[in-house]
């Protein structure tokens, strides 16, 4: 078999454990909503918001590091984890103008999304803003800190990682790809997508983890602040504040993004365009894995739609 397509086949069969793993903690937690009659307590903000949102990243991770031992080229992470240096502050700010850019366009085609079809999108886990300060912690905590540990590992440690060796760009359209509808909602896709390529491009071009990390931590915990500072002030005070924020935040895109291009840091190293005769493309849509992957995430896309 082509060695890039038994790969793909490899991380997007591994990608589909988190999904049906996901349809087993649902039926669990049905379960333990019904033993609440019998006395066994757990809040409703547990139950449906604080618990799935632990479990499931957790097992992501664990995931993404049982797979990288066992690849080739790649056992453990040793390298994977390097210090901060001076070129983080260049790629953080081109982070900054790249999240206001993708909201920009996010909100724009939901708008369009939702005149077309006349379906109203509410706000994702609008329904779970936390009511307390304990809420507001681990609400946080599930928002923020988690997912960007899990989903890194598994999507540019593993995803990008495990296909780079191959092709870099292709490893950093796949991996988008794959970490986009992996969020299942119209609403998250799109701007997942385009937030995975950035990850994921910043990823190969330094070759530390820890570098997506802490922009996909600090995306998530600007999205928090944005929800507490709605619950505690209102949408006025909000509005102010997100719009100052992403002046500065595209200001520092743009200084920062001629600054990397002027050093060259915005390209990929050239790969070969074809692996045993096959492109990237080829390999991908003759993949059993891409294809059970993409199927069982747009299903559940589908689902959250219509519910």
């Amino acid at each position: 078999m082509n060695p890039l397509r038994k790969r793909i086949n490899l991380i997007f069969g591994v990608l589909c454990i988190p999904i049906a793993f996901q349809f087993f903690l649902g039926f669990l937690l049905g379960i333990l909503t019904v033993l609440r009659k019998y006395g066994i307590f757990l809040s409703d903000y547990t139950l449906s918001f604080v618990i799935p949102q632990t479990v499931y990243p957790l097992l992501n991770a664990l995931l993404a590091l049982t797979v990288l031992l066992f690849l080739p080229r790649q056992r453990g992470v040793k390298g994977m984890f390097q210090p901060v240096k001076k070129d983080f502050f260049p790629w953080f700010g081109f982070f900054l103008g790249a999240v206001t850019v993708g909201n920009f366009a996010n909100n724009f085609l939901m708008t369009l999304f939702e005149r077309l079809t006349g379906i109203g999108l509410p706000a994702v886990f609008s329904e779970y803003d936390p009511s307390t300060v304990g809420q507001g912690v681990l609400f946080f905590f599930v928002i923020a800190v988690l997912p960007a540990v899990s989903e890194e590992l598994l999507f540019r440690g593993l995803g990008g990682g495990g296909l780079a060796e191959f092709h870099p760009a292709g490893a950093v359209a796949l991996s988008a790809f794959a970490f986009g509808l992996m969020h299942a909602t119209v609403q998250q896709i799109p701007f997942a997508v385009f937030m995975g390529l950035v990850f994921g491009l910043i990823y190969v071009r330094t070759g530390n983890l820890l570098y997506p990390i802490l922009l996909h931590f600090a995306n998530n915990a600007w999205a928090c602040a944005i929800t507490f500072l709605q619950i505690a002030f209102g949408e006025e005070v909000t509005g102010i504040v997100y719009l100052i924020g992403s002046t500065v935040f595209f200001v520092a895109g743009i200084v920062s993004f001629r600054w990397l291009k002027k050093n060259g840091r915005l390209t990929l190293k050239e790969a070969p365009a074809r692996v045993d005769g096959k492109t990237v493309l080829q390999s991908t849509l003759t993949s059993v894995g891409f294809w059970g992957f993409t199927a069982l995430h747009l299903l559940l896309t589908v689902l959250n739609l219509m519910s």
